[in-house]
């Protein structure tokens, strides 16, 4: 009976050193895997943050460039809009105001693209009225009215350059009313091919002479012909040209 009770104690004595060895290892067990866990988390946060930030990286880049190039297709339309502001102006007497566009103060791609539109808008306009003047301009050459056709002649002019002066050959040439063209002048002495210069001569919309984008007369649609003296700016290097330019109205019979 003594025996039988104390196995009765002893059993649970036994089951109890047996089950805390298995039971350390089973929360061993469990304190690496959370462990491992919690690295294999912050790793791929850590993978994930360093790509949001190269993410982001990249983003700022391609908004940079972006910007820029925004910037560089403005300027372009800008230039094409004083381009055709000018010739407008010299060969009809009139243009559009040009758009009021200052590139350093643009400080957002929507900024930029709103003015790019305004530009695209002007250029469309002026561009459409510089093609019906050309229409116009073949018109008046197949069917002139007087004071339509101009004939002008330059006996000779005096180029005055940063790099040396000379004198021109005499010039002869018919323009339309609306035209503007652009002429060389050659050194008067034959065969010598250092010095030449090209000026803009153009007959307007207004029966202004223009040389190089300057007024120097206006016709007179009734009158025969005319002498007129010109002292303009080159149209590069600073240099002046100086002479004088006989015109004579073509009538229908002339022509």
């Amino acid at each position: 009976m003594l025996l039988l009770r104390a196995g009765v104690l002893i059993l649970p004595l036994l089951l109890s050193a047996c089950s805390t060895p298995f039971l350390k290892d089973m929360t061993h067990a469990k304190g690496e895997q959370t462990t491992k866990t919690e690295q294999t988390d912050k790793t791929t946060e850590q993978s994930t943050q360093k790509t949001t930030e190269k993410t982001a990286s990249n983003n700022t880049a391609t908004k940079v460039k972006t910007f820029k190039e925004q910037k560089e297709k403005l300027d372009a339309l800008l230039t094409t809009a004083k381009k055709q502001y000018d010739e407008l102006r010299v060969r009809a007497g009139i243009a559009p105001d040009e758009p009021q566009v200052n590139i350093s103060t643009l400080t957002s791609a929507d900024a930029i693209a709103n003015a790019e539109q305004d530009v695209i808008a002007y250029n469309k306009q002026t561009a459409a009225k510089l093609s019906a003047l050309d229409a116009l301009v073949e018109q008046r050459k197949n069917a002139p009215k007087r004071g339509d056709l101009l004939k002008i002649f330059i006996h000779k002019a005096d180029i005055s350059l940063p790099k040396g002066n000379f004198m021109t050959q005499p010039l002869i040439g018919q323009w339309v009313r609306g035209e503007s063209r652009m002429i060389r002048l050659k050194d008067s002495i034959l065969f010598d091919t250092k010095h030449s210069e090209d000026i803009k001569i153009t007959y307007s919309e207004r029966y202004q002479i223009l040389v190089n984008g300057q007024v120097i007369g206006v016709v007179k649609p009734f009158s025969d012909k005319s002498t007129v003296p010109f002292d303009v700016n080159t149209s590069e290097d600073g240099g002046k040209i100086k002479g004088e330019l006989d015109y004579s109205v073509v009538t229908s019979s002339q022509n």
